[in-house]
């Protein structure tokens, strides 16, 4: 799946993260820096003033949590600090969103694919570019280049690999991997100067002995932000069952209904139980939803083929088989039953909606678990609302609409 440059394509943790760990500087300040330090730097080019360069870094991250797009972002976020660039509509003021996105989409996914169980999973990487008129010689000369995840390529051109690339990276399995073709000598095609290095090229951490103290002073307030808070028991559930999950396995996937926005959501409409478990009574159900008492259960034991499975838009059978590993899986499942809770609490006005999106004649929806029935409708489009906001919203605007009304009924922010 090729990335469309905006902010919604994928909200994920992993790409949030990146992005905050950022320390912005100047201009001045990044002249002193290696090239392979700066990764760990943000700063707009020609900007000499830190307070414009830290609102534009505060501005960008807020987009990335909340899914805006460039044009919002440009309007809603901006204001006056644009006006340090000369005009809201100057080109440079797309290329710093275009290219701050892009970056985080791109690390935030490398971290997912580097992950070993999906390196196990998923061995072999493709470089994935968009072929139009705006496509680069670079990206056009690489596009669809298949190598092995351990290739030396992939430590200097992970995208973007020059101003507003759209290009990202895929993991593919074996058998994919082989019937596309795997190259054993990367091309030589160099990325532009300052763009392509791996995450793991970059690992710095600035020291406080080598910036100005107003500098590091706004770096240390920036590290200690806090992510939103997760679930919590008593809260937003009376009762958990954590089955075969461990610690650290249950936290991701609790995280992904801060994910999906739904914590303070959760704590006004809280389940009276969320259990975990290798199997969920005697049916093969990879999820549950009892909409007369609230309760949620999510299936842990997974086999190979319940994950891993191609995107495919109208073709794929759900939105969790599309995960990338078991734990990922899970939590879209997890998410998916989240979207029954959101529908069945929200009472007739919601289902309404729900029920004339499902027959309206224009919808077509994105798994064909979503076409079975109304309510599967409503959960696989949340679901793919949450991991895959961009397809949803060009796959099936009727889906796309019909979750925001959801949401919107709910007092849930879109």
């Amino acid at each position: 799946m090729a990335w469309r440059v905006t902010a919604d394509v994928l909200r994920f943790d992993e790409a949030i993260a990146w992005f905050r760990a950022r320390l912005p500087i100047t201009d001045d300040e990044l002249d002193k820096l290696t090239a392979s330090s700066r990764q760990r730097a943000w700063t707009i080019a020609g900007v000499a003033q830190l307070s414009v360069v830290q609102q534009v870094w505060d501005s960008m991250g807020k987009a990335l949590e909340r899914g805006t797009s460039f044009a919002d972002w440009k309007k809603g976020a901006l204001g006056p600090i644009v006006q340090a660039w000369g005009s809201p509509d100057s080109p440079r003021v797309e290329t710093t969103f275009r290219n701050g996105v892009q970056s985080a989409l791109n690390r935030g996914r490398y971290q997912q694919m580097t992950a070993p169980a999906v390196k196990r999973f998923r061995p072999f990487w493709m470089y994935d570019a968009i072929l139009d008129s705006r496509t680069t010689p670079i990206c056009r000369e690489l596009d669809g280049i298949v190598l092995d995840q351990e290739d030396h390529f992939w430590d200097t051109h992970i995208p973007p690999l020059h101003h507003r690339c759209r290009a990202g990276v895929r993991s593919l399995r074996r058998a994919e991997a082989e019937k596309r073709g795997i190259r054993t000598r990367a091309p030589h095609v160099a990325a532009a100067h300052g763009f392509g290095l791996a995450p793991t090229q970059g690992e710095w951490k600035p020291s406080p002995a080598e910036y100005a103290p107003e500098l590091w002073k706004q770096h240390q307030k920036n590290a200690a932000r806090k992510p939103p808070a997760a679930l919590k028991e008593g809260v937003h559930f009376a009762k958990l069952e954590q089955g075969d999950l461990k610690g650290p396995e249950l936290e991701q996937v609790l995280l992904a209904a801060r994910k999906a926005r739904l914590v303070e959501f959760l704590a006004r409409k809280p389940l009276s139980e969320l259990g975990f478990a290798r199997q969920l009574g005697n049916t093969s159900d990879l999820g549950q939803y009892w909409a007369t008492s609230r309760k949620l259960g999510v299936r842990t034991g997974r086999r190979a083929d319940n994950f891993g499975q191609e995107f495919a838009p109208g073709v794929m059978w759900s939105i969790s088989k599309t995960a990338s590993s078991r734990i990922d899986a899970i939590r879209r499942t997890f998410v998916h039953e989240l979207g029954h809770h959101l529908h069945f609490t929200a009472g007739s006005d919601a289902d309404k909606v729900v029920r004339n999106a499902f027959q309206d004649p224009n919808s077509k929806p994105l798994t064909r678990y979503g076409g079975t029935v109304h309510y599967e409708y409503f959960a696989e489009s949340f679901a793919a609302w949450v991991f895959h906001r961009g397809d949803l919203r060009r796959h099936d605007p009727v889906g796309y609409r019909m979750v925001r009304e959801v949401l919107a009924l709910q007092g849930v922010e879109p």
